[in-house]
């Protein structure tokens, strides 16, 4: 009897976990089916990442066209009314950024320069939902149903004040381990190949000044994955990942918060212009 009330336990703990699996790998797609279906949005989009061991928050309002990538973004914190506009037709990587401050001049950069990426984990490429889901699609190429497993959804959860689906993904196989550079590679594009952030790789290698301070040959640390943990909070209604926070070797890498969300907003051609009535540029 006992025996018979053990295999139970294990065949109900067996199938219960086989339908979580199924759950999370349903509302997987779901959530990327939603990312597809962004043409535009606008937003506010808080940061919260850890830069050489401590946290910096910013703030931003954003307009985003998603083909093409178009993308409009004025500072709330911590530089006021700073703003940055990618029109997407001329150079794609092209930023116009209007600092505004002294000396008050418009600055024309390119958008993996040193001013725009410092103190930020990610270029204003990656701003959007586009991102995680290459990430994510690039996992489950690689993996296949491996990938499922590290699967993990609760239908309700709360997260300051507000009730959401909750999507994580474990990766109890992260590490640290040794890469060798190839010729012509730098550490965008190594981070591109291996699906991880470029600015962890760079956290991970002091010696290494930027991000193209890099030769062939040379060997450096990567993650093995792109994060230790991706907890995703899913909002009920558009089902798009709204908060996505990520967790390396030494816990909360950066969390990526999105509000007053609207989706699929018409913009006039004019709203990816400097010379757009409301903008300082």
């Amino acid at each position: 009897m006992k025996s018979l009330c053990i295999f139970s336990f294990l065949l109900f703990f067996t199938l219960s976990a086989t339908a979580q699996d199924s759950k999370g790998k349903e509302y997987l797609y779901k959530m990327l089916d939603a990312i597809e279906n962004v043409k535009t949005a606008r937003y506010e989009l808080l940061l919260h990442e850890r830069i050489q061991d401590r946290f910096r928050d910013s703030e931003f309002q954003v307009k985003l066209n998603v083909r093409p990538f178009r993308l409009y973004a004025r500072s709330n914190y911590p530089n006021m009314g700073a703003e940055a506009l990618l029109n997407g037709v001329t150079d794609s990587r092209k930023v116009l950024i209007n600092p505004n401050r002294f000396p008050y001049i418009n600055l024309n950069l390119n958008s993996h320069s040193s001013m725009l990426r410092k103190n930020h984990h990610y270029t204003l490429h990656e701003v959007g939902f586009a991102y995680i889901e290459k990430i994510l699609r690039g996992y489950i190429r690689k993996e296949g149903d491996g990938f499922y497993r590290t699967l993990r959804f609760v239908e309700n959860i709360e997260f300051n004040g507000k009730n959401y689906h909750m999507l994580e993904m474990d990766y109890q196989s992260y590490n640290i381990v040794d890469y060798t550079v190839e010729n012509d590679e730098n550490i965008s594009t190594i981070a591109d190949k291996l699906l991880v952030n470029d600015y962890k790789i760079l956290s991970l290698n002091p010696q290494v000044g930027f991000y193209d301070d890099v030769e062939g040959g040379q060997v450096i640390k990567v993650p093995s994955a792109f994060a230790r943990r991706i907890v995703l909070y899913l909002d009920k209604t558009t089902l798009l990942p709204f908060i996505q926070n990520v967790y390396d070797e030494n816990g909360l890498f950066g969390r990526y918060e999105i509000k007053n969300f609207v989706l699929n907003p018409t913009f006039e051609p004019e709203e990816f212009s400097s010379s757009y009535n409301g903008y300082g540029f």
